[in-house]
């Protein structure tokens, strides 16, 4: 197992969780609120540089996401491709 003190690992769980949380935030904001951005006139954003900012924060989502997935469930199951 990645982690096999149990405390540690929820600790490790929990502050991802709470990393997550913020990133998919923005990204719902930058998603759907296109319309009130577009209102507010002082930060003006191009499409790329706004498509780059979506694909980080999808990017560092997924990769939270993994580690998540992959504390919970654990390495039991994964084996190395080389020989021993």
């Amino acid at each position: 197992m990645l982690i096999e003190n149990r405390a540690v690992r929820l600790v490790v769980i929990a502050l991802l969780v709470l990393l997550t949380i913020p990133l998919v935030a923005m990204l719902g904001m930058m998603m759907f609120g296109g319309g009130m951005m577009a209102q507010m006139g002082g930060m003006q954003m191009s499409a790329g540089a706004m498509a780059l900012c979506v694909l980080w924060t999808v990017l560092v989502a997924a990769a939270l996401i993994f580690l998540i997935v992959l504390l919970i469930r654990g390495a039991t199951g994964m084996r190395s491709p080389l020989p021993h």
